[in-house]
């Protein structure tokens, strides 16, 4: 050690008396940093597309919409969940794969691992397990499920199910048991490529972000059910003239006396998206009378409304909104 130090200063005494090395004037040799060019204005040949509104494009993108939306639920990316976690390691394993806490039904995990089945696990979820719930407010028995997290999830067979977002699918009644309820939603992205959901939103195109309740009411005394639907939420992937459509705020009931006389239209607003990026909104003729009761303008009852791009009235559009009642798969 005591060698290599005395090397060291030999050689910089050696630097020293280098004669060729530069001399202290005293004066900085560090060049001052010039001023920067001044930024070069935007030349840009090209402008806006014009907004042309096309109705016949419109309407079909609202129509694939209103087909489209009740076929989106939570359930695919659920189901798809509980099948990767059928492939955890047993809670008697030492260390377990993954490593989850259980309370009150919900559960939480989070890590990175290699299950004993060869199933692997990465990222965190929270799943929550609905039973008899009133979440729907007092009265309410709500059975389901939710799950919450960013993760990746494969098994050895190949599977793979990406989530990442919050997703929830649960059903059953409101006012004490006396309506049945349906409530689901969907906000994030999610894939699965097991075969089981190829027929499912999650094995096609669809991009959705959804929240939808919907309720079956009995009206004392007439005989008469009120199906009703309320949801919000963007449709990305449709097949149609224009592939993206927003439903906000949408309510929309089956022709009822008294309560709601136009069953061919709902309240909200339905956007849709063309292919040159203009966003138009469709706006039904709709209007609350008194509290609770809503109904049309007298000959307005068409099924057709006044269609705005950026506030300003454009033209028209007749849409057919009876997916949103004719309901099969779901919710009942």
């Amino acid at each position: 050690m005591r060698a290599s130090i005395m090397i060291a200063m030999a050689a910089l005494s050696a630097c020293g008396d280098n004669k060729d090395a530069a001399q202290d004037t005293g004066e900085s040799t560090i060049d001052e940093p010039s001023a920067p060019d001044a930024p070069a204005p935007w030349d840009y040949d090209g402008g806006a597309s014009p907004a042309v509104y096309d109705q016949d494009a419109f309407e079909d993108t609202v129509n694939a919409a209103f087909r489209d939306v009740m076929t989106i639920s939570g359930a695919p990316p659920i189901l798809g969940y509980w099948a990767m976690m059928a492939e955890a390691d047993e809670e008697e394993v030492i260390g377990g794969c993954p490593q989850y806490y259980e309370y009150g039904g919900s559960s939480y995990w989070a890590g990175s691992c290699t299950a004993v089945s060869g199933a692997g696990f990465d990222g965190y979820v929270f799943a929550e397990v609905y039973e008899n719930a009133e979440v729907l407010g007092p009265g309410s028995a709500m059975s389901g499920f939710s799950i919450n997290g960013q993760a990746i999830l494969t098994d050895g067979d190949g599977s793979r199910l990406d989530l990442s977002g919050y997703t929830y699918d649960a059903a059953g009644t409101i006012n004490s048991g006396d309506t049945p309820a349906w409530m689901t939603a969907v906000y994030g992205a999610f894939s699965w490529n097991d075969e089981v959901v190829a027929e499912t939103w999650l094995g096609g195109p669809l991009q959705p972000t959804l929240d939808a309740t919907a309720f079956q009411y009995t009206l004392d005394g007439d005989g008469n059910t009120a199906q009703i639907v309320n949801l919000t939420g963007g449709l990305g992937g449709l097949d149609a003239s224009w592939s993206t459509a927003y439903l906000e705020g949408i309510y929309m009931v089956n022709e009822v006396p008294g309560f709601w006389e136009c069953g061919l239209e709902p309240t909200g607003i339905i956007s849709a998206r063309s292919s040159d990026h203009h966003w138009y909104q469709l706006v039904f003729d709709v209007e609350e009378q008194e509290s609770g009761v809503f109904t049309t303008p007298p000959g307005l009852c068409d099924g057709c409304g006044t269609v705005y791009r950026a506030g300003v009235e454009v033209g028209e559009a007749c849409v057919d909104v009876s997916p949103l009642i004719d309901w099969e798969d779901q919710p009942w």
